[in-house]
């Protein structure tokens, strides 16, 4: 049971650390992008509006692919133990249990 919890614990950890890399490099080139287009003496065709319009639907496709794998991570999981307590069910024994009581009485 602890082995269990420990896996569990080790699987949630690596996902929750790959995800915070993830999402820092996906902001990082962004802003790389922002510091050498802007930050440099070189002439640019973007202006800024323009360029705060392609930096907000990068964020939002990143953001949102993240939450749809975590979407699609917690079906997979969930059809899985579902699929698994419907085998379950199907290989189990029907067994019709009764119960009678009876009363003592008492001959005269």
């Amino acid at each position: 049971m602890k082995n269990k919890y420990l896996k569990y614990l080790k699987y949630i950890f690596i996902i929750i650390i790959s995800l915070l890399l993830i999402l820092g490099i996906a902001i990082k080139i962004p802003l790389l992008i922002d510091n050498y287009v802007f930050g440099s003496g070189h002439l640019s065709n973007i202006e800024n509006k323009d360029w705060a319009g392609f930096l907000g639907s990068y964020v939002g496709a990143i953001l949102g692919g993240i939450i749809t794998l975590v979407g699609v991570g917690i079906t997979i999981n969930f059809t899985r133990a579902q699929a698994n307590e419907d085998r379950r069910l199907s290989i189990a024994p029907y067994i019709k249990y009764t119960k009678q009581y009876y009363q003592k009485r008492d001959i005269i």
